[in-house]
């Protein structure tokens, strides 16, 4: 699922806001208006990128881990590198600046989780699988 800025979704028209409502699951009536629509599209996202609390306090998705059976994996595949990096809880963009030098990584690179483009402000959710893709050459 992409994650939509606010600049994004004010940009778009009714029927638009409509179809990114359906996309990430919030609710949508032509009674509401554009800007109540943006507002529960955001908080959709939101909550879908808040860490999970589980019954003993443990929280996934936020801070890093010290021990690789502990939650906060995310698998980062840049060119022909993959490598597992405990870095749930990060934007992509952090966690692009703070991997660069190791994965060399082409800051031209769009971030796709999961199969689906998203923003550099996307925050990294545990067993995520984060690959930045440099568009090379089409052959004719």
């Amino acid at each position: 699922m992409k994650v939509y800025s606010e600049t994004e979704l004010h940009n778009k028209t009714k029927l638009g806001l409509r179809d990114v409502c359906r996309e990430v699951g919030a609710e949508f009536s032509n009674d509401k208006s554009n800007p109540q629509l943006i507002e529960a599209i955001l908080a959709v996202q939101q909550k879908k990128q808040q860490p999970q609390q589980f019954p003993d306090g443990q929280t996934v998705g936020k801070g890093k881990k010290k021990s690789p059976d502990e939650p906060g994996h995310v698998r980062v595949t840049s060119g022909a590198t993959s490598q597992i990096f405990q870095i749930a809880g990060q934007t992509i963009k952090a966690a692009m600046g703070d991997l660069r030098g190791l994965l060399n990584i082409d800051p031209a690179a769009k971030p796709f989780v999961n199969g689906v483009e998203v923003e550099t402000s996307y925050t990294l959710q545990d067993g995520d699988q984060l690959e930045l893709v440099k568009k090379s050459g089409d052959k004719a």
